[in-house]
């Protein structure tokens, strides 16, 4: 019915529809890519701006509670801008759910508002013509313990509650967990307007509302915590010009001038975009800890995310070094502590990942072969590198995973009725153990910079470039971090918990099948060293010793062995074997 699907390109910023074109010339391309996107039209040509024909409607769940209804109206009403910036009037409208109306009615486009317990992930969904792309109904789903997160968040950073405080007395977890609630809602009616995300726009002053935000805290003059920004207001300028790019109406005098024209209008979009530095990087190219793009991260903030680890850090400090009652409200009790203390200790995990992210890292970008220059795919700059390894050491410094004794007063057992969940450190445990906090903070740490595509592309890198560091490098620095620094008093256990976490990545890379040969050899070598290492009465590092001994002797038995650190959840919930397919929130 006279709908002109867009062609799709990969720095477009939208979700493809592609299918094989069997009668393709033999030296031409099978797949047809178009975008999804909604149909929406001008009533004139005339003018920089006109009204649409059918404006594109989106309805908010009227059982959405106040204030998260309004905070929901207000969120969806960002991309009325960006919508303006494509040459629209009330091209774009959000409104309530009519009486009686099902959610579910192909006829509405809906944020609809789910109660539910687990703090599992929003989505933003579409039913589209398979033929077209074209996008038939816009289906936002969001739940009910979303909000609640980001109000635990807020009581970790800010402790806000005087004694005798209600939960209900205090606005400033509220505010901040409700400018959350307003960005989630841009997010997810963008994913129904065809957009996918984009990791990178956190580099590019939070560009984009289709990036995930962790919230951005930070220092005041008195040395106290700002939240005051946490999170961005409006479309961001990456959503401009990717609504430009979807829903811009081009004209011409004949079929084939207005080809033109629409060809021409998209390359202009594309190009500026890139001549103002916007970046552009998805799914595939972010999640999991083996990616290499240094810009493609997930829950990450600042413009350099190497550097802003180091303000994370002493983020973390003051927030840890401050929260005491005044995180909890009079009616919790004592127990819930720990759920408070779990994200505020672990609040550099995001930040750290998007800093080791350039250690062995690779630029490239989403170019085609006619797109203007060539790509260059290259590795992170040494110094680049060099700087990542040196901040993510830091957080196995003894000083970083302490605890302040005050705090360690505060978190008892659980009483009756306060079950014990998985957002907890060791949800097993009677008593709270600060070495088990320290080891998860470990293992995770472990984890990213000794994951095995990392490791092998350092081995690449540096055969190519000595000037860049090699996995020798990094495990020099575990080990020295691990055995040759004495750790005394209370923070001996978590000298131990390095020394066996790092023993047990070792292992795993020396003996699994899967793993580069010369990644294998480092990890064999660093247990070498362990082996030979004079024990002088040191308990700890006989058993160490003994541990490498029964591994070279049954490497798959030991295997058998190893469970890794637990570290609570970060992100609602677990992927699944493919989570680039997702565009979940």
């Amino acid at each position: 019915d006279h709908y002109r699907p867009r062609t799709f390109h990969p720095r477009s910023g939208y979700f493809p529809m592609a299918w094989s074109v069997l009668d393709a010339p033999v030296n031409g391309d099978m797949q047809k890519r178009v975008i999804t996107r909604h149909r929406l039209q001008r009533k004139s040509e005339a003018g920089p701006f006109s009204p649409a024909v059918e404006p594109i409607v989106y309805y908010v769940d009227r059982g959405a509670p106040e204030p998260v209804r309004s905070a929901l109206v207000d969120g969806a009403r960002y991309w009325e801008r960006a919508f303006e910036a494509a040459g629209f009037e009330n091209g774009f409208r959000v409104e309530l759910l009519p009486e009686g109306a099902d959610p579910h009615d192909l006829r509405f486009n809906v944020i609809q508002w789910v109660n539910r317990s687990t703090r599992g992930w929003s989505y933003g969904d579409s039913i589209h013509d398979p033929r077209s792309g074209e996008i038939i109904k816009g289906h936002v789903t969001l739940g009910a313990l979303r909000v609640r997160q980001d109000v635990l968040l807020a009581e970790g950073m800010l402790s806000p509650y005087e004694v005798g405080q209600r939960s209900g007395d205090s606005s400033a977890p509220v505010e901040m967990a409700l400018a959350r609630i307003r960005q989630l809602a841009a997010h997810e009616v963008g994913h129904t307007l065809g957009l996918a995300h984009n990791f990178a726009a956190s580099t590019d002053d939070r560009s984009s509302v289709m990036d995930y935000p962790a919230p951005l805290v930070r220092l005041d003059e008195d040395g106290g915590l700002d939240l005051s920004r946490a999170y961005a207001e409006g479309c961001g300028e990456w959503d401009l010009l990717a609504i430009r790019y979807g829903y811009t109406n081009f004209f011409g005098a004949s079929e084939t001038e207005r080809q033109r024209a629409e060809e021409l209008g998209l390359t202009e979009i594309l190009d500026q975009a890139r001549a103002r530095g916007l970046h552009y990087m998805t799914d595939r190219d972010a999640r999991g800890k083996d990616r290499a793009h240094p810009l493609a991260n997930l829950w990450d903030n600042g413009e350099d995310p190497v550097e802003h680890l180091s303000e994370v850090y002493q983020v973390r400090r003051a927030a840890l070094d401050a929260l005491g009652q005044g995180a909890l409200a009079q009616e919790r009790s004592w127990a819930e502590m720990e759920e408070v203390f779990v994200p505020v200790y672990l609040h550099h995990r995001f930040q750290i990942e998007a800093c080791v992210r350039a250690l062995g890292g690779v630029q490239y970008d989403y170019d085609m072969r006619s797109d203007t220059g060539i790509t260059a795919v290259e590795p992170v700059p040494s110094a680049t590198q060099r700087r990542a390894l040196e901040l993510a050491l830091r957080s196995l410094d003894r000083d970083f995973l302490g605890l302040p004794e005050e705090l360690l007063k505060r978190m008892p057992p659980r009483p009756p009725g306060y079950e014990s969940n998985r957002e907890l450190i060791d949800a097993g445990a009677l008593i709270f153990d600060p070495a088990q906090a320290a080891a998860a903070s470990i293992e995770w740490t472990l984890s990213l910079l000794l994951d095995p595509e990392r490791c092998r592309r350092l081995e690449d890198q540096s055969a190519l470039d000595p000037s860049q560091p090699s996995m020798g490098d990094v495990l020099r620095e575990l080990e020295s971090a691990a055995w040759d620094v004495r750790r005394l008093g209370r923070e001996q256990s978590v000298g131990a918990q390095l020394r066996r976490l790092l023993l047990n990545h070792a292992m795993q890379l020396a003996a699994e099948p899967a793993v580069d040969a010369r990644v294998a050899a480092r990890a064999w070598a660093l247990l070498g060293r362990v082996g030979e290492r004079a024990a002088d009465g040191d308990v700890l590092l006989q058993w160490e010793q003994e541990r490498v001994r029964r591994f070279e002797l049954d490497p798959s038995g030991v295997l058998q062995t190893i469970e890794p650190a637990r570290i609570p959840p970060g992100s609602p919930i677990g992927c699944g074997a493919a989570p680039f397919l997702s565009n979940g929130r």
